[in-house]
């Protein structure tokens, strides 16, 4: 029985492992006055000359000896001395000085450093790097009589404090805002490349660059969550009201901008609010549900209210739903009967009894989270129909037939469960119902029957009420659709009569209208890939490969 329808980072160098030279700041000369930076017996940490990177570059003095070789190291210094390319006691102080004098801090060597294997110039040229990131992390213009910012040989202009402190608003700024947007569950691993899923969902952590997301493999199967509240409030009857008369709607949808879900949105828990009626009683049609999701869609004063689920599961599936509900003593099961081999039950529509009338709702939904989440459904909601004042199937119907067809429908289950349900409908007036339903359900119609479901329904319908044949005769026949099953060898096993029902208009009676162009919108690997739920919502739309390679003529159609 189927469906019914209508750069600022801060090196810590005091930390470094790698790291074969540090800075001190309260270093001074090196001359006469100085002790011994090689002598072993000083009491101060052992540590590399600190120059400037040019007054090294001529003289890359190989120090292959011992540390303690006293003579070649005072050579070293002599040498360097004479050439004049030592710096004096002030200028040490002067840098120092203004290296500290931002940042407050000392950056001290963590133990006793030596030369190894490195000449006196790579010491010098390392010292000098880490310097000049010293110098960036303080934002302090450091130079050595104007020529140290030549020397190191950067022609990047060093960053302000203003600049440095505007970067670093904008940065909390911006970790602020995330901070309270909702936590996209795939966190740094996420592969939406969607801009509206970016802007609306706090992705904490390392976040990848889009164009990295783009060719990731989606993570695991999403799990369950609360569906969270989106756009405005239970809209109630005065946005039921405002979509009169067509009375049609779309789901909710979380992760989009709140614009999108104000008007004419509907959630599962806003058909369900107090607002749209007092609740006596429902009965939900469905192929796939989710107990416990489901009963806190209700309203707490609802949700022990007599429930009735019609599902079409068989064997464990049925034990496994009826397991789900014991928890739940207001909730009762009826079970479609499916005789054929390929039946299936997927009528998504539910019943809801109010003190002072009766509603019915027809929808596109299953009843688990997912569905109602971030996917786009529709649904239709009847009008309150009133207590008739006399109880009859021929009583209260619409010039649709609306009533008949409905209880047509549920006959068609053979069902005890179904009494009290079919009570309730004839004890109501429905003759302000201005829709036709189209119900399926499997077995094999003959005679006057066989016009009564599917799609020889829906062409007796075109044919009595829609449009005129010169209207629409050049009018394309469009399909959308979540599944493709397996539809036959030849495109004329299932296209032609099938085209036939959808293309029906008043005066075809039962010929085919000529040159009809069948259009078929099926999502492909990019849209699913780049939709809200990422490629787990390839899941919801099955087509297997072994049929896509037997039936290849349908891909002719797709757009």
């Amino acid at each position: 029985m189927t469906e019914s329808v209508v750069h600022v980072q801060v090196h810590d160098m005091s930390e470094s492992e790698d790291s074969d030279a540090t800075i001190d700041p309260d270093i001074t000369d090196l001359g006469k006055d100085s002790p011994d930076l090689f002598n072993d017996n000083s009491d101060q940490d052992h540590m590399s000359p600190i120059k400037s990177r040019h007054s090294l570059d001529n003289h890359k003095v190989e120090n292959t000896s011992s540390v303690s070789q006293t003579n070649k190291k005072c050579d070293i210094i002599k040498k360097l001395k004479h050439d004049g390319k030592l710096m004096s006691k002030s200028k040490i102080h002067s840098l120092s000085d203004e290296e500290s004098h931002d940042d407050k801090t000392r950056i001290l060597p963590s133990k006793p450093q030596t030369f190894g294997k490195r000449t006196c110039s790579e010491e010098v040229d390392e010292a000098n790097k880490k310097r000049l990131n010293l110098q960036k992390c303080s934002n302090s213009p450091v130079r050595n009589d104007g020529d140290f910012s030549n020397s190191v040989g950067s022609n990047k202009p060093l960053l302000s404090k203003e600049e440095t402190l505007c970067i670093d608003n904008k940065n909390k700024s911006e970790n602020a805002k995330r901070r309270k947007m909702p936590l996209c569950k795939y966190g740094s691993k996420c592969y939406r490349k969607n801009p509206s899923h970016l802007k609306d969902f706090s992705h904490s952590g390392d976040e990848p660059s889009t164009s990295d997301q783009s060719s990731q493999s989606p993570p695991r199967k999403r799990t369950r969550m609360d569906v969270p509240s989106t756009g405005s409030p239970s809209p109630g009857i005065e946005t039921f009201t405002e979509a009169q008369p067509f009375s049609f709607f779309l789901t909710k949808v979380a992760g989009i901008d709140d614009k999108y879900n104000s008007s004419y949105t509907m959630n599962l828990k806003d058909i369900l609010s107090p607002g749209m009626g007092n609740l006596v009683a429902s009965c939900q049609f469905n192929y796939m549900f989710e107990i416990e999701w489901l009963v806190k869609q209700y309203p707490t004063e609802f949700r022990k209210k007599p429930l009735l689920i019609v599902h079409g599961f068989q064997g464990a599936n049925k034990t496994r739903l009826e397991a789900d509900a014991m928890s739940y003593g207001h909730i009762r099961f009826c079970q479609a009967r499916l005789e054929m081999t390929y039946g299936t039950h997927h009528t998504k529509m539910m019943f809801l009894l109010y003190d002072n009338g009766m509603r019915v709702v027809i929808h596109t939904a299953n009843l688990i989270q997912r569905d109602w989440f971030q996917k786009t459904q529709g649904i239709w909601v009847s009008p309150v129909f009133p207590k008739l004042s006399k109880s009859g199937a021929k009583e209260g119907d619409s010039k649709t037939h609306f009533k008949h067809d409905l209880l047509d429908y549920l006959s068609a289950y053979r069902a005890y469960q179904m009494k009290d349900w079919t009570k309730h409908i004839q004890d109501h007036d429905m003759s302000s119902a201005r829709v036709h339903i189209i119900s399926s359900v499997p077995g094999r119609h003959t005679g006057e029957r066989k016009t009564c479901f599917g799609h020889l329904k829906l062409r007796k319908v075109l044919q009595e009420n829609g449009p005129k044949l010169d209207t629409v005769k050049s009018w394309p026949v469009i399909g959308q659709f979540s599944s493709i099953g397996s539809l036959g060898p030849t495109k004329d096993s299932w296209c032609r009569d099938w085209l036939q029902s959808l293309s029906a208009a008043k005066g075809s009676a039962n010929k085919m209208v000529p040159g009809t162009k069948l259009i078929l919108i099926f999502p492909s690997k990019d849209n699913v890939r780049q939709s809200l739920e990422g490629y787990p919502a390839g899941q919801s739309i099955p087509y297997s490969i072994n049929n896509a390679k037997k039936q290849a003529y349908i891909h002719s159609h797709f757009v």
